[in-house]
């Protein structure tokens, strides 16, 4: 019989974000692949800015607002089409005169 745990739709709906930040290393673990795959199919890219730390690249499910990601960030550039793109901004975007909008992203992570 198995236990909740053990089924990846539990796990999916119960610790979304924390399986994004951390790998699990308990019985659960041949279902980490599947689980992350559900997790991410449902979010999107953006780039927020972390006063004195500079660009991080995150997912999320909703469209970030002051009251959802304010207290971390202090504004968000998205959603990104490709993670490629996303991971461009994350580590060449700041103070790139070249890149003003996300579609400047999408073309530069191209080349």
């Amino acid at each position: 019989m198995k236990s909740r745990l053990e089924s990846p739709d539990v796990i999916v709906r119960a610790f979304p974000q924390i399986l994004l930040q951390f790998s699990f290393n308990f019985r659960a673990k041949k279902f980490i692949p599947e689980i992350r795959e559900r997790i991410v199919k449902g979010m999107k890219n953006y780039v927020g800015y972390i006063k004195g730390k500079g660009l991080e690249r995150f997912l999320s499910s909703t469209t970030p607002t002051q009251e959802s990601h304010g207290e971390k960030y202090v504004y968000v550039i998205g959603p990104f089409t490709t993670t490629r793109a996303a991971k461009w901004a994350e580590k060449y975007g700041w103070n790139n005169p070249h890149f003003q909008h996300v579609s400047d992203a999408e073309r530069l992570s191209r080349n």
